[in-house]
């Protein structure tokens, strides 16, 4: 992954804000190379922090998304591709998306990479298995 400066200019007080938002990005870009967690399981694969994005929230499809990913372990899916499997609207897919990651602070349970002009989603094993357990 290349990387580039930019400055943007943002309230002092979001400061922290934007900086853990580009750590994320930075973090969710990274390949993983074996099935289990690397040393500092990145943020949001930990056992609590999956739990806690499995069950937050009250929307119809943010668990069978998860499910799907869990399913599909290591397999990087489209968004439209995921939509179609769960039977929902890939229209709504952003918004559904926007607001789960919101209760995730940014940090959801899968990576994301940018192929192509659409966004593609990946569940490592070791995050699977617990969601998995949680679906159970």
């Amino acid at each position: 992954m290349a990387y580039i400066t930019v400055t943007v200019t943002v309230p002092e007080e979001c400061v922290a804000d934007v900086l853990r938002y580009a750590a994320g990005l930075a973090e969710s870009e990274a390949q993983p190379t074996q099935d289990e967690p690397r040393r500092g399981t990145p943020r949001g694969f930990g056992r609590e922090a999956v739990r806690n994005a499995y069950l937050g929230g009250s929307s119809d499809y943010w668990r069978p998304w998860l499910e799907y990913l869990a399913d599909n372990p290591d397999e990087w899916h489209s968004g439209p591709a995921i939509a179609q499997a769960i039977s929902m609207d890939p229209a709504a897919v952003p918004g559904m998306l926007g607001a789960a990651e919101r209760r995730c602070r940014q940090w959801p349970p899968y990576e994301k990479r940018w192929v192509e002009g659409r966004r593609e989603f990946l569940m490592p094993g070791y995050v699977a298995e617990v969601v998995r357990e949680l679906a159970g």
